[in-house]
C-alpha cells in the first residue's frame, strides 16, 4: 500500500522549470508527414526513431 505524499512535495519537472505555460496556438494550417501527439515514452521514442531513420 502506498503512503500519501505530503502536499508540499513537487515533481522534479515543476521544481526545475516552474508551472506549465502553454505556447501560442497555431495561426496557420500545416501539411506534415507525421504528427506526434504527446511527449510520453511512446511519443518521444517515436520521434527519436523517426529522426534516427531520416536525420534530414
Amino acid at each position: 500500500m502506498a503512503l500519501p505524499l505530503p502536499e508540499n512535495v513537487d515533481s522534479m519537472w515543476r521544481a526545475t522549470y516552474g508551472p506549465y505555460e502553454p505556447g501560442p496556438s497555431l495561426q496557420e494550417d500545416l501539411s506534415v508527414d507525421v504528427a506526434i501527439i504527446g511527449g510520453g515514452f511512446t511519443g518521444l521514442t517515436t520521434a527519436y526513431e523517426l529522426r534516427r531513420e531520416d536525420p534530414g
